[in-house]
């Protein structure tokens, strides 16, 4: 099981970073693995990104 999270510069405050954190443990005890992306990312290597999550994906 797999989630995809794509974040915005607001991800890099402390606050919202450690919410992140909190998520992404809680993720992981219910059997999720979690991917993260910067939007930026997403912009400017779609093709990347898409590699990554193709390969988590066993495609």
């Amino acid at each position: 099981m797999l989630l995809i999270e794509l974040d915005g510069g607001q991800h890099s405050d402390q606050k919202v970073s450690d919410h992140d954190s909190e998520k992404q443990y809680y993720a992981a005890k219910e059997g999720y693995k979690v991917l993260r992306f910067w939007n930026n990312e997403l912009d400017s290597n779609l093709e990347g990104v898409l590699e990554t999550i193709k390969k988590e994906c066993g495609v």
